[in-house]
């Protein structure tokens, strides 16, 4: 039986030489030294930093380390915690968010889920593609709505789109409404006293309803005033049992006074302070924009490449402003921002036609 010699493979000395029980060749020559045999593993790679038992610690070399690979830092990066720089995944999906104001859109958006979506579903799976559609107007919970997370929820369900999706992103129905303009849920502390002291002299009403309302957060990172939930003043607002119905169209109508207060409050402050050079107009347009329009900026306008991730569709309808299509026709009242006087719907009067919509979908799922 042979004996192996220092750092040998299946009875393969480092040198490449079978050695015998003895310690010697066949040709009786003496087997290398430790020292050589350093030398020659160094040759092969295997003693790279690890010195044979009993010998010294091979000496760093002079000169500059050799580069790490960008590969190697980047794993150890994400060991760390550090998530910002990972590569992204191949897509195999095509993810759209649909845009598109409320009750208006219901008849297009209905005709895209039974006409449009099954052919395009077909369509990418031919491709090896996944099809999928993203259409918050019917799926934002009543738990977000009550919190205030409607736009935030929208935003984040944008950028997941624009994340993962191969073709395009964003589809935005586009007709004769502005869409919902929201109350912002969060207010830094120095633009909410610079709109309060704008308001202030201004004159304004709702001043109470508003400091009511917000309620600042010392704890957060920064300082900041939040809205507070619908149902912590208004306990029926998500309330739906039969036995309430009352109670919570009392407390719906109530919510909707206060927020079209505030929301006329912050609007007319917001252009006061941006009117005085105290705000941007770019941040007063913040507190000036709906839904539609934070989704469409955000999904096309300043999207990286919008001619290719990003469709809009305009739709026109005539004759919305002829007294002879408005004389006692309510359902034309959702397809436009103007009411039979000719002026432009208050935020109140929009919400209401929102909610009595809600209420005939809740009403529909009943019946389902």
């Amino acid at each position: 039986m042979s004996q192996q010699k220092g750092l040998g493979l299946s009875g393969v000395g480092l040198s490449g030489v079978r050695v015998s029980s003895f310690g010697q060749d066949k040709n009786n020559k003496p087997p290398p030294s430790r020292e050589e045999r350093t030398k020659q593993a160094k040759g092969y790679g295997y003693s790279k930093g690890v010195p044979s038992r009993g010998g010294a610690r091979p000496q760093k070399r002079p000169g500059n380390p050799p580069a790490r690979k960008e590969g190697e830092m980047r794993f150890e990066r994400v060991l760390e915690g550090n998530l910002s720089d990972i590569p992204p995944s191949p897509r195999s999906m095509v993810r759209i968010f649909l845009s598109s104001t409320f009750s208006d859109m219901r008849a297009e958006r209905n005709a895209l889920a039974t006409k449009a979506y099954p052919e395009l579903r077909d369509f990418c799976s031919q491709m090896g593609l996944t099809f999928q559609v993203v259409d918050l107007r019917w799926g934002v919970t009543a738990e977000a709505t009550n919190n205030h997370l409607t736009t935030k929820i929208c935003l984040l369900e944008l950028e997941n789109c624009k994340k993962v999706s191969l073709g395009p992103s964003c589809i935005a129905l586009i007709g004769n409404r502005y869409g919902y303009r929201p109350l912002p849920h969060q207010v830094s502390v120095k633009e909410f006293d610079l709109l309060v002291g704008e308001a202030t002299a201004l004159g304004l009403q709702g001043l109470d309803t508003l400091r009511d309302w917000y309620q600042k957060d010392e704890n957060s990172l920064p300082p900041a005033y939040f809205l507070a939930p619908v149902n912590s003043k208004f306990p029926h607002f998500m309330d739906n049992t039969p036995e309430n119905e009352e109670k919570h169209q009392a407390d719906v109508e109530a919510w909707n006074g206060a927020e079209s207060r505030m929301v006329a409050l912050i609007h007319a402050a917001a252009l006061s302070a941006a009117h005085k050079k105290k705000m941007t107009e770019e941040r007063a347009l913040f507190y000036l924009m709906s839904v539609t329009e934070h989704e469409v900026r955000n999904g096309i306008l300043d999207a990286e490449d919008p001619d290719r991730h990003g469709l809009v569709f305009l739709r026109d309808l005539t004759g919305l402003g002829d007294q002879e299509s408005l004389s006692g026709d309510v359902a034309t009242a959702r397809y436009k921002d103007m009411n039979q006087e000719g002026e432009k719907v208050g935020e109140r009067e929009r919400e209401r036609e929102r909610e009595r919509e809600r209420e005939r979908e809740r009403e529909r799922e009943r019946e389902r």
